[in-house]
């Protein structure tokens, strides 16, 4: 349950530095005025946007540096051992009768059998 916790955690984390991100840039947007408004206006979105790729590169990492086995390493290593008992192939060996006549075949199913059995002896 601790990787869980640590994981809710973070995203806790994350979600009060987007929100102190976007509260700096409101308050940033509400200082302008004078000469060269929209080039500030637009400085500072940018510096917003900067910031939250940057977050969201240190959020979530490219998908090749992670792994499933690392989060659930105790499903992973039990069901590692659990599929070591479980046979390749499993063969079934099917009974005569199911093959044969039964009163209780549809037609359908009886035409059925009744050519099967005729071209697979």
């Amino acid at each position: 349950m601790a990787p869980l916790q640590k994981e809710v955690h973070d995203q806790q984390q994350c979600l009060k530095y987007t929100n102190k991100l976007y509260h700096s840039y409101v308050e940033k947007i509400n200082r302008i005025d004078g000469v060269n408004i929209t080039s500030k206006y637009i400085g500072e979105t940018q510096w917003l946007k900067k910031e939250l790729y940057n977050q969201l590169e240190n959020e979530f990492p490219p998908k090749d540096n992670t792994s499933i086995s690392e989060y659930f390493e105790a499903f992973h290593s039990y069901f590692s051992e659990a599929i070591k008992n479980v046979p390749e192939i499993v063969v079934e060996i099917q009974k005569k009768e199911r093959f044969s006549i039964q009163a209780s075949d549809s037609l359908i199913q009886k035409s059925q059998k009744c050519l099967s059995n005729y071209f697979l002896p």
